[in-house]
This record gives structure tokens, C-alpha cells and sequence, in this order.
């Protein structure tokens, strides 16, 4: 739950893919980022920012609007 104005931040690749976790060894997924923009839309949450850093970790940020 977030107040109106509150941050929700979250880290996935941009593309829609894939991969073996290197601790667990499970399936990850990412749904992409355009797949997350609707769902975070379709919760009342705009997304605001997206940012890679120096590792290529890409994060999401939305604010509740």
C-alpha cells in the first residue's frame, strides 16, 4: 500500500526475458518494460523514472498517483 504521492520502486531488465538466478539456481523473469508500465498503469501508479547502473541493473520507479 502506498499514499498518493508515494514511491514504489523495483528492478528488472527492460527487455522481456529469462535467466537462472546465480544464487538459487530458479527461473527469473522479466515481463519488460512496457508490460510493466500497463500493469503499474492498471494499479493507479505511473511510472516515472527507469535508470541503469554502473553494474547494468535496470530499476523502475512509479509514483502512486
Amino acid at each position: 500500500m502506498l499514499n498518493p504521492g508515494g514511491t514504489f520502486l523495483f528492478t528488472s531488465p527492460r527487455p522481456a526475458c529469462t535467466w537462472s538466478d546465480a544464487v538459487t539456481g530458479r527461473e527469473s523473469r522479466s515481463l519488460g518494460a512496457e508490460a510493466y508500465q500497463g500493469i503499474l498503469a492498471e494499479v493507479g501508479l505511473r511510472l516515472t523514472a527507469t535508470r541503469t547502473d554502473e553494474g547494468s541493473n535496470n530499476y523502475y520507479e512509479a509514483v502512486k498517483g
